[in-house]
């Protein structure tokens, strides 16, 4: 048995439609004109062009209003410039939009809109946006199964600060002791995961929403967001770089394949030359040390300068992919004590000209226009070295017993990253603030 729900027509759906054909279909008004004895609609939905629909004044008499709602019967006709249009032969729904309600005007900004989120939706550049992205959201999922993948469902309820760095939203009940101890909602599903990778012996990938209570107020911070996380076994840092090389390029490709997309990103001003250019060069890979090094080198000025042994800032990253590489570029073997307790620990580097520092397989992806798009990085399989990762960080190993035991009890070396999934919308879309690519942000101060 099957069943396909029907969608609304739209004006190229009806261009090879034979003339006196009888449609149903409905959708929001989006401009009037009026004429002696009809009225010239527009009709749009979220799936392509607007129809345009002639409605006598007779079928409705009082003036219709932008952004109402209708459904409504009519015959496929031909126009003067022979466009197919639909004269209406019968309205069967109609809700008026009053415009003293309507706050959103043409040509107002995207901070502005963000204050008025549900009204923000009628806007076309939103409908695009909002088009793309499950569409996209679809694509990830098949390229993960066809490499070899299998999705892993994990709790948004967690235990433990994945990421040991404090940013959690605590889980609070009216019934005392509801979990007998403390919940969070995830910063990351890296651990859950990487216990089912481990014990299935499995590659897996994770899709799903993540939280950080960062206070964050800048265009790249929302504290709600999809987090795409797969996880490797058996990969070495140079394969897991060549794995997110080419996941990241084959939705490059595939955005730019779709005519469906394509045309919504040339409305929206996408950089879709750029998505060319990258997804057929090859991304460019720098150490950390040689990063840092090529920074003081690069007679830039930057706010704050770089130093080896401490992390890359935005204006860093930006200028490593935009000015020197000029394409999106992977940084790894990071200093130890900025990144997370369970990334694989590395032999220290001995620098005549920068010291002794601890590092490990931790990469970066950063992107022009964005800076950081994926973290990743093998993971410490041994346990010893898991141990004092921990204790070092300040973390109580007894919130981590689960996670300890894999590597003792028949533990398979693993790596894996995370993709701001939202981020990477930025990127295709061309959008300059995250919160203008999600429906209903949340974010510090909101």
């Amino acid at each position: 048995m099957s069943f396909i729900l029907k969608k609304p027509i739209s004006h190229s759906d009806i261009q090879d439609v034979p003339i006196g054909t009888s449609i149903t279909s409905y959708g929001r008004i989006s401009r009037i004109s009026i004429m002696k004895k009809f009225w010239y609609l527009k009709i749009r939905t979220m799936y392509k062009d607007d129809i345009t629909l002639i409605a006598d004044k007779s079928i409705i008499k009082e003036k219709p209003s932008t952004y109402s709602a209708i459904k409504f019967e009519g015959i496929v006709s031909e126009s003067p410039s022979g466009n197919r249009e639909i004269k209406l032969t019968k309205v069967l729904y109609y809700s008026s939009f009053d415009s003293k309600d309507l706050l959103i005007t043409p040509g107002m900004s995207s901070e502005l809109l963000r204050g008025l989120e549900s009204q923000r939706m009628l806007d076309r550049k939103y409908q695009y946006i909002f088009y793309i992205y499950p569409r996209l959201c679809d694509y990830l999922r098949a390229l993960s199964k066809k490499i070899g993948m299998l999705e892993i469902r994990p709790p948004l309820t967690t235990f433990s600060d994945c990421e040991g760095g404090g940013e959690v939203f605590k889980i609070v009940s009216d019934i005392k002791d509801f979990y007998k101890r403390k919940a969070y909602l995830t910063v990351s599903s890296q651990v859950e995961e990487e216990t089912a990778t481990q014990r299935l012996s499995s590659h897996t990938y994770v899709f799903a929403r993540s939280f950080r209570s960062d206070p964050s107020r800048t265009r790249f911070h929302v504290s709600e967001f999809d987090h795409y996380e797969p996880e490797l076994v058996y990969v070495t840092l140079d394969q897991l770089m060549d794995v997110e090389e080419y996941i990241i390029k084959s939705l490059f490709s595939y955005v730019l394949e779709q005519k469906d997309i394509y045309d919504r990103l040339v409305y929206l001003k996408s950089p879709v030359a750029d998505l060319k250019d990258w997804s057929d060069t090859k991304f460019a890979r720098i150490s950390y040390t040689d990063a840092i090094e090529t920074l003081m080198m690069s007679g830039q000025e930057f706010q704050v300068k770089p130093y080896w042994g401490l992390d890359l800032g935005k204006e860093h990253e930006r200028w490593l992919c935009e000015k020197h590489f000029k394409k999106p570029t992977f940084v790894y073997k990071y200093p130890s004590k900025i990144k997370s307790f369970y990334m694989r620990q590395c032999p220290k580097i001995v620098s005549v000209k920068f010291g002794i520092l601890q590092v490990c397989e931790g990469v970066d992806l950063l992107m022009p226009g964005i800076g950081e798009l994926c973290g990743g990085s093998t993971r410490e399989y041994r346990y010893d070295v898991l141990l004092a990762q921990i204790k070092e960080r300040g973390l109580d190993p007894k919130d981590y017993e689960e996670y300890l035991s894999l590597r003792k009890q028949g533990g398979i070396p693993t790596g894996g990253f995370g993709l701001g999934f939202d981020r990477l919308m930025m990127v295709i879309t061309g959008t300059k603030s995250i919160r203008d690519v999600v429906p209903f942000p949340r974010y510090y101060g909101r």
